[in-house]
């Protein structure tokens, strides 16, 4: 590994980064290492991916199209 790696950063600035890489649990379908995946779980501790419309929807992130989702069969009766 080189001296400019990601390793040699300090666990705060590399939590900062991991966050702009990995906005949301439901994005993070691949594993780097234990390290990583361990600070991305606990900084998207609510994030949850649910199946809807053919489609992944994080329930926390997107706390509207839940709501709407929930309320749209009941919309047309």
């Amino acid at each position: 590994m080189s001296a400019l790696s990601l390793q040699t950063l300090p666990e705060e600035v590399q939590s900062i980064i991991y966050s702009y890489a990995f906005p949301c649990k439901r994005d993070q379908n691949f594993f780097i290492c234990k390290n990583i995946t361990k600070m991305v779980s606990k900084q998207n501790k609510k994030c949850k991916a649910m199946f809807m419309i053919n489609t992944y929807i994080c329930t926390n992130c997107n706390k509207e199209t839940m709501k709407f989702l929930k309320y749209y069969n009941v919309a047309f009766f």
